[in-house]
C-alpha cells in the first residue's frame, strides 16, 4: 500500500509538472512571436532583448514538460534510484541558455549604445507590452501554485523567473514611453540592463542546478531532525557517519552506522 501510495504520488507530480510546461509553453510562444514582429518591426533592441528572453521561456517550457517525464520514470536495473534528478539536468541545460542569450544581447545593447536609432513608436507597441505583462503575471500565479501543490523548486524558479520578466517588460515599456515623451534614445541602455539582469538570473541558476547535481549539505534543521529520531531509539547506543544523498527532489536516501550492544549476534544486530 505504501509503495501504490509513493506512485500515486510521483503519478500526480508529473502530471502537475507537465500541464506546468505545457501551459509555460504557449504562453511563452506567443509572447516571443508577439514581441519579436513588433520588436523588429520598431527597430528596438530592448523588445528584441525581451522576445528573446521569452524565447528562453518557451525552451525552459520546453525542457520542464520532457523533465518532469523523463525524472517520473520509475527505477530500474541501471538506475536503482529512479531518474528524478533529471530536473536538474534540464534546468541547468536551460540556464546555459540563458546565459548564452543574455551575452548576445549585452553585446547588441552596447551597439546600439554606441550607434542609436530611433524607434518606430505604434499603438500596437504599447498594446502588445501591456498585454505580455498581464500574461506574466498570470504565468507567475500559475507557476507558484502549482509549485506549491508538489513541492517543486524547478516550478518555483519558474514562477520566481514570470515575475522577474514582468519587471523587464516594465523597464522596456518605460524605454519607449520616454522616447515619445521627450526624445531621449535609452533604448539601449534600457537593453543592456535587461542583458545584465538575464546574465546575473542564468549564472544564479547555474550555480543552483551544480548544486543540486553534485550534492548538497542537509540543513541544520534536518540533521537536527534525523539525529533526534536515531537517538530515540533505545537499542542504539551510539552512530557516526551520518550520510544523505539526493536523488532529485522527491528522492532522498540516507545511511549510517550505528553501535549496539556488543553481546548481540550478526542475526540479531540486523533485524
Amino acid at each position: 500500500m505504501q509503495k501504490d501510495n509513493r506512485q500515486n504520488g510521483s503519478d500526480d507530480r508529473v502530471a502537475i509538472g507537465v500541464r506546468a510546461g505545457w501551459l509555460g509553453l504557449g504562453s511563452n510562444l506567443v509572447l516571443f512571436i508577439g514581441k519579436f514582429l513588433i520588436g523588429l518591426s520598431a527597430g528596438s533592441v530592448s523588445i528584441m532583448a525581451d522576445a528573446i528572453n521569452n524565447l528562453t521561456d518557451t525552451a525552459s517550457s520546453l525542457l520542464t514538460l520532457i523533465g518532469f517525464r523523463i525524472a517520473g520514470k520509475p527505477a530500474d536495473s541501471e538506475h536503482p534510484y529512479g531518474h528524478a534528478r533529471f530536473e536538474s539536468i534540464s534546468g541547468f541545460v536551460v540556464s546555459l541558455l540563458i546565459t548564452f542569450v543574455g551575452g548576445q544581447f549585452l553585446l547588441s545593447s552596447i551597439n546600439k549604445i554606441i550607434t542609436p536609432e530611433h524607434i518606430r513608436l505604434s499603438p500596437m507597441l504599447f498594446v502588445v507590452l501591456i498585454l505580455s505583462i498581464g500574461i506574466k503575471v498570470w504565468q507567475g500565479l500559475m507557476y507558484r501554485s502549482l509549485s506549491k501543490k508538489i513541492d517543486s523548486a524547478t516550478l518555483q524558479a519558474s514562477g520566481q523567473d514570470s515575475i522577474n520578466d514582468v519587471i523587464t517588460t516594465v523597464a522596456v515599456l518605460l524605454s519607449a514611453i520616454v522616447e515619445w515623451l521627450t526624445g531621449w534614445r535609452v533604448d539601449g541602455y534600457v537593453g543592456l540592463l535587461i542583458a545584465l539582469y538575464i546574465l546575473y538570473n542564468g549564472i544564479q541558476m547555474i550555480r543552483t542546478f551544480i548544486n543540486d547535481l553534485l550534492g548538497s549539505r542537509p540543513t541544520e534543521a534536518e540533521l537536527t531532525e534525523m539525529e533526534e529520531r536515531l537517538a530515540s531509539y533505545q537499542t542504539i547506543l551510539g552512530f557516526h557517519d551520518l550520510l544523505v544523498h539526493n536523488y532529485g527532489p522527491s528522492n532522498r536516501f540516507a545511511s549510517v552506522h550505528i553501535e549496539v550492544d556488543d553481546t548481540w549476534t550478526l542475526n540479531q544486530a540486523h533485524q
